[in-house]
């Protein structure tokens, strides 16, 4: 700490003399500094000697040069026994909020905040504008299917002044009060979710319907292809199915070549 910085001109005014003052600026540095978990913070890692030093020391655990560590992703997705059991729960201003989350996977400021400006009902097609997309793109959703009830509801409920799909009695939606309710249902429910496993579950659900990729990502609004695979969530039954798969596809190579040796011998 520089002795006419405001940080240390503050201390003195406090009435500490600068020993106090510099000791005091070698703890905040060292708290600043201090690892969790065994590595340096994030947002520091690649700044300080002590990262750097962290980075060579434990190579496995370091990032790619200029970049930090990527961290895992979530595991959590959403049965439908899940949903069904979430969505009874909510107040009937929320449902309808619930199911765009589950059926599109689209996130949380998109589908809360969704304008009448962005849904045109006479093209059957939701444009969502591209400042709030946060990759700054156009994204498009057709009007079809469960997505058309939905709208259907939502324009018996549109009030007049309000630009908003999805409201609270005429009151914009808010994120915490979204999640509050959100949370509620889940305990009411007895279920352990959050809002963004819809994102994976509907990333999930594309991949098993057989959706080509590049159109799923247009969907969700992945940009790239490798955060599309860091939603692709497989559980058990995906592996068990895969499983019996592999199992039939075995068997049904045996048979080949049984066959194969049949028809030889009758030959011979």
């Amino acid at each position: 700490m520089r002795r006419g910085s405001r940080a240390y001109r503050k201390l003195r005014h406090q009435g500490r003399d600068h020993r106090d003052a510099e000791a005091t600026a070698k703890a905040a540095a060292r708290r600043w500094l201090r690892p969790r978990n065994g590595q340096p913070s994030r947002d520091n890692r690649l700044r300080r000697p002590e990262a750097r030093r962290h980075e060579r020391l434990h190579p496995v655990d370091a990032a790619e040069p200029g970049q930090l560590k990527r961290p895992k992703p979530r595991q959590g997705f959403l049965e439908q026994d899940d949903y069904l059991a979430i969505h009874s729960e909510l107040p009937d201003w929320a449902r309808d909020v619930f199911e765009m989350f589950y059926r599109t996977g689209w996130r949380r400021n998109e589908v809360l905040w969704l304008t009448w400006g962005e849904v045109d009902l006479d093209e059957h097609v939701i444009r969502l504008d591209p400042d709030r997309d946060k990759n700054g793109e156009t994204r498009t959703w057709p009007i079809k299917f469960f997505l058309e009830e939905l709208m259907e509801r939502r324009s018996k409920a549109r009030l007049v002044g309000l630009p908003y799909v999805f409201h609270r009695d005429g009151k914009k939606i808010g994120i915490t009060g979204w999640r509050n309710h959100f949370i509620k249902a889940c305990k009411a429910a007895g279920r352990s979710a959050l809002t963004h496993d819809c994102r994976r579950t509907a990333a999930r659900a594309l991949e098993h319907a057989g959706v080509p990729r590049n159109v799923a990502m247009k969907l969700i609004g992945h940009k790239t292809e490798e955060m599309y695979k860091r939603y692709r969530i497989v559980n058990e039954e995906d592996l068990e199915d895969a499983v019996a798969k592999l199992d039939e596809y075995y068997q049904q190579q045996s048979q080949t070549v049984r066959k194969r040796v049949v028809d030889f011998e009758k030959m011979g």
